[in-house]
């Protein structure tokens, strides 16, 4: 079920919160993403699942090891071995290179899984060089997980050619994204906008759909219907002052539909709320790290490239910062990537508690360094998601919050 096909099918499924193509993807078994077509087809069906196209020819290949490293009170950590291919096709009508990759953990249980990513090389609106930029990715894990993404225009420009010390750029937020955890029973599907407000449709358990809408400002409505009452029940979070206010209703309390109000401080950082930035720099050239571990045929100086993301979700109740730091050298492309983040929730809806400091704060770190190459287009730049098992994290955590609210409500009584 071709991704390519479901670009002009977006629009659609932007309006109605991409439903169909959720429980579609709920019932999918697959493990590895299947192939794209490389030609988009007029009026394409919203069920489509996104997937990635197999290119024709085949390119280079590299191995990378490196590990994964997690803390919320205790720190789990692991070693990872990813394997990279690329190959040359089209995407959208234009040229394009499928990266696939395959990960494993070693000495653990951790999933193993595969991705695949369409990159794409278009002139820059800015600049008299080109924009290299990620335009389609998709993910899935061994335990269940999976995740595709759609890139808007304005979105997924990870370097820039030529390149050239101290150049700046930034990346809107916009993005359409599915998320799927097969063994937490729950999905969401969701349409970003360019400053990182958004609309969500998710299926917290089988047969029920829930539906969020965040703006800019930092109103929020998410409702779902709750053990078959008539009436949605609903989670309202109300622009900041000096305080923020939420109310969640549960329209299946009986004998009457109950209403508790939570009122904590404004932990934004900022009024109204900036609930998404990306912000990239060529640092210029710079040694590898030794702590990347690279074969030595691969150390020495390389381009570093830094990405900073910010994102706040006045929903969930999270703060995310996270930083993207890659080693590139012109003959091998990425040779090491180093992922930080930290991740503070100020919700917790198993126990609905509610604080103006963070109630937990995850931090995660995945560094990964080149071990061998083969092929013959040497140049190639590799492309993100690199990052995978960072982004099959984050996937994974989606699906889970989706449920953890949908849950919240058998608490509410209790909180009159």
């Amino acid at each position: 079920m071709p991704l390519e096909s479901i670009v002009r099918a977006t629009s659609n499924a932007r309006r109605s919160f991409g439903c169909v193509l959720l429980l579609t993807l709920v019932g999918c078994g697959q493990v590895t993403p299947a192939p794209f077509s490389t030609n988009p087809r007029e009026g394409a069906s919203a069920k489509e699942v996104p997937t990635l196209a197999r290119a024709q020819d085949a390119g280079d290949t590299w191995t990378y090891r490196g590990t994964f490293v997690q803390t919320q009170g205790k720190m789990q950590r692991f070693s990872l071995t990813q394997r990279v291919t690329s190959a040359s096709g089209t995407f959208d009508g234009r040229p394009a290179t499928t990266y696939r990759g395959d990960e494993d953990p070693s000495g653990n249980r951790e999933p193993s899984l595969s991705y695949q990513a369409a990159v794409v090389q278009r002139k820059s609106a800015v600049t008299t060089g080109v924009d290299v930029a990620r335009v389609a990715s998709a993910l899935e894990t061994s335990d269940g997980v999976r995740e595709r993404a759609l890139y808007d225009p304005d979105n997924g420009t990870f370097d820039r050619l030529p390149e050239v010390p101290q150049a700046r750029w930034t990346n809107g937020a916009a993005l359409r994204e599915t998320v799927v955890d097969r063994a937490a029973g729950s999905s969401a599907s969701d349409v970003y906008r360019a400053d990182g407000s958004y609309d969500e449709s998710g299926v917290p358990v089988a047969g029920r759909i829930a539906i969020a809408q965040t703006h800019p400002d930092g109103n929020a409505v998410y409702q779902w219907p709750f053990d078959g009452a008539g009436v949605n029940s609903t989670l309202t979070v109300l622009p900041p002052q000096t305080s923020i206010t939420m109310y969640i209703s549960d329209a299946a309390a009986l004998p009457f539909p109950t209403t508790i109000r939570v009122r904590i401080h404004d932990w934004y950082p900022r009024n109204p709320p900036s609930l998404a930035s990306d912000e990239l720099i060529d640092q210029g050239v710079a040694a590898v790290p030794s702590d990347c571990g690279v074969a030595k045929r691969f150390s020495g100086d390389a381009v570093e490239l830094v990405e900073r993301r910010t994102r706040l979700d006045v929903i969930y109740g999270q703060r995310e910062t996270t930083q993207r730091t890659t080693w590139n050298r012109a003959r091998f492309g990425v040779v090491c990537m180093k992922i930080s983040d930290v991740l503070k929730s100020y919700y917790d809806f198993t126990t609905l508690k509610f604080a103006g400091t963070p109630l937990s704060v995850t931090t995660t770190s995945e560094t990964l360094g080149l071990q061998s190459m083969s092929g013959t287009d040497g140049a190639t730049i590799v492309a993100a998601p690199l990052e995978a098992r960072f982004d099959a994290w984050q996937a994974s955590l989606h699906a889970e919050d989706v449920l953890a609210i949908y849950r919240s409500l058998r608490l509410a009584s209790k909180h009159k």
